[in-house]
């Protein structure tokens, strides 16, 4: 057979592989990657070539999955690289949407914003779930990659681009790691950076939970070594298993015990509350990720050291020639704030550490019932969503309604005020409404965050604007 022939028998032998599994009743059973065929959404794809591997292996044919926003300019020098975390992707207005966008820091009306999958990702970037050149799922053949290996991927990625510096590469988690690595390995690739909740190298804590949450994957009867791509079900329950040990990392002490305390779930089950949190969790995340991933990308973050081969952390990290953000999260456990504050001392040119501080201090000092009105998110705080915001403005709304409404129409003669007086007060009370809705808001979103849809979403808002346009606006037409 010639080589082009084998080329398209290959290609045949791709469809079917894939289809294969994207035809299953329920296709989650085996994989929530994305997989070739699929409708690739607002992802974009470049071929980098071959990647050499830091262990001498080579991966050929890698292809990286990619989302942007904004426009690059002629010069091309106003991009910005997003890393994404562990369990992230491409998309980043979906897991971090007060970030992008016209307005918002990472301005698109100024910036290009650009946020590739990883290697070793599920999500369109060469890893498990993709296809072998021999025309298989590479499941347990796929190499071990390290945060370095996914960074020189990136770089790669950049110059097909013809990307030659970033505004700044900016991450959390393992995205920090990666932004770090872009500082130390390529600093004339990079402005600057800014790390979030991450840390210079992986501690013997990490890396003894992160073992644990592979070794529920791996016991997994369906696991098969990692090649069950092929099989009627895949190590599902291990990386539920994997995913909950995780999210307990991700969130602090205090939070899951105001939150959810002793209390049971309301649906007869017999669950713990916080079980059922978690049960949610790892369902969700069974959706949309790949079981051999999450065990490369684990691994990955297991190998970050950005002192190995260059004299230990602190020689590499005084090498530091561009700036340096360094974001700490004050009940972060899993990246716990000495770490950000090891880098922010070692690396010359980093300023002292920016902690976003959890709310849980103060709520802890009243009930458990106004405790739950807020949320330390631990590990996970950067990742608060605007919906809370849209929630304030709509409760601070109808706080300011329902202050004229009571003095005008039930209980009238508790003023004796002008009407414009009374509708400045109407005011005020909106503004004071509109101040207390982040906690209001919060409350919500604590209790609704899983379940609300982007519809509801918008409608929200929108009768929000109504309702605060009609306090601001409109007193007299109430009263």
């Amino acid at each position: 057979m010639s080589r082009h022939a084998s080329h398209h028998a290959a290609e045949a032998t791709v469809v079917a592989s894939a289809a294969e599994v994207r035809l299953r009743a329920d296709r989650t059973a085996i994989t929530g990657a994305w997989l070739e065929g699929d409708d690739p959404g607002d992802r974009l794809f470049v071929n980098i070539g071959d990647l050499t591997l830091e262990s001498g292996e080579v991966l050929p044919h890698v292809k990286i999955a990619y989302q942007t926003w904004g426009v690059l300019n002629a010069e091309r020098s106003n991009a910005i690289l997003v890393n994404h975390a562990l369990t992230g992707w491409s998309d980043v207005p979906s897991w971090w949407p007060e970030m992008v966008g016209p307005g918002k820091p990472f301005d698109t009306d100024k910036y290009f914003v650009v946020c590739p999958n990883v290697i070793g990702g599920c999500q369109g970037s060469t890893g498990p779930a993709s296809i072998h050149p021999d025309g298989r799922f590479y499941g347990s053949r796929f190499p071990a990659v390290t945060i370095r290996d996914m960074v020189q991927a990136e770089v790669a990625f950049s110059d097909a681009l013809g990307i030659a510096r970033y505004v700044i590469a900016v991450g959390p988690s393992m995205g920090g790691m990666r932004a770090l690595e872009w500082a130390i390995a390529y600093p004339e690739r990079v402005a600057g950076i800014c790390t979030i909740g991450s840390s210079s190298v992986a501690t013997g804590d990490q890396i003894g939970t992160w073992s644990v949450e592979i070794q529920a994957i791996k016991k997994d009867p369906h696991f098969y070594g990692g090649d069950y791509y092929d099989k009627d079900f895949s190590p599902t329950v291990g990386m539920g298993i994997a995913r909950r040990i995780a999210h307990l990392t991700y969130r602090c002490e205090s939070e899951m015990d105001v939150r959810f305390g002793r209390d049971l779930q309301d649906d007869n089950s017999g669950r713990w509350a916080v079980e059922s949190y978690l049960d949610h969790q790892a369902d969700k995340l069974q959706h949309r990720f790949d079981a051999n991933t999450y065990i490369r990308l684990t691994n990955a973050m297991a190998s970050h050291d950005i002192g190995r081969g260059r004299g230990g952390v602190e020689r590499a990290l005084a090498t530091a020639t561009l700036p340096i953000v360094v974001v700490t999260i004050d009940t972060d456990r899993l990246f716990p704030p000495r770490l950000q504050q090891e880098i922010a001392e070692l690396a010359p040119t980093a300023e002292p550490p920016l902690v976003v501080a959890s709310p849980f201090g103060a709520a802890l000092q009243g009930t458990r019932d106004q405790a739950r009105r807020m949320s330390a998110l631990g590990h996970n705080v950067w990742l608060i969503r605007w919906i809370t915001f849209v929630y304030a403005g709509f409760w601070g709304g109808v706080s300011g309604l329902l202050f004229v409404y009571y003095h005008k129409y039930i209980h009238p003669a508790s003023l004796s005020l002008t009407n414009s007086a009374e509708a400045m007060l109407s005011v005020i009370a909106g503004g004071a409404g509109t101040l207390a809705g982040p906690a209001i808001g919060a409350a919500i979103i604590l209790l609704l965050k899983n379940y609300v849809s982007a519809y509801v979403e918008r409608w929200t808002m929108l009768l929000g604007f109504v309702f605060v346009a009609i306090v601001v606006f409109m007193p007299d037409g109430l009263v």
